[in-house]
């Protein structure tokens, strides 16, 4: 007579790992390295069309986004590129250290792109191009334009395109 196969035991419950959402960790005030003073992380991005001395140096611009992804600073870039706008989070530069020397790496910019995928980011390269001011101009809905477009409707995806005879809108130059 076969003596009876032994009884497998269920597995031990565990906890589902918790989601993480970037979407969270930004909707939270408390975590944003400005204060809530948007104009601190915003200001050098500015570019004034009449008086070039206000302008801060493309150079500069991607030394303090290289600063911040060190001191490991929150923040988040837009990039548009080809009509589309994409979402960067982390930009940090890579620079060898003492131990790690990786040539292929070193002095190449890197960030996630879009949101967490099973709680892991997506890593991409940001060409360095992109802190270049584009040399054209073009129209943009005012600052108060834009508020009364959302307050109007909250749901509101895209807004545009203009031409510069358009009420409610300014001429701008922006970087890439």
């Amino acid at each position: 007579m076969a003596a009876a196969a032994p009884q497998q035991q269920p597995p031990l419950p565990v906890p589902a790992p918790a989601t993480a959402l970037f979407a969270n960790l930004y909707g939270n005030a408390s975590n944003d390295p400005t204060g809530l003073r948007e104009g601190t992380l915003l200001n050098p991005f500015l570019h004034n069309l009449t008086d070039n001395t206000l302008n801060t140096d493309m150079n500069d611009i991607r030394n303090r986004v290289a600063q911040s992804g060190s001191q490991h600073q929150f923040i988040a870039v837009s990039v548009v590129h080809g009509g589309q706008t994409r979402l960067y989070i982390a930009p940090h530069h890579w620079e060898d250290g003492l131990i790690a020397s990786n040539p292929s790496l070193n002095n190449r910019f890197f960030a996630f792109e879009g949101e967490l995928i099973n709680n892991t980011g997506h890593t991409v390269e940001l060409d360095l191009g992109i802190f270049n001011l584009l040399t054209n101009q073009q129209a943009a809905p005012t600052v108060n334009a834009i508020t009364t477009a959302i307050a109007a409707d909250p749901a509101l995806q895209m807004m545009g395109p203009y031409t510069t005879q358009d009420a409610h809108t300014e001429v701008i130059k922006t970087r890439k």
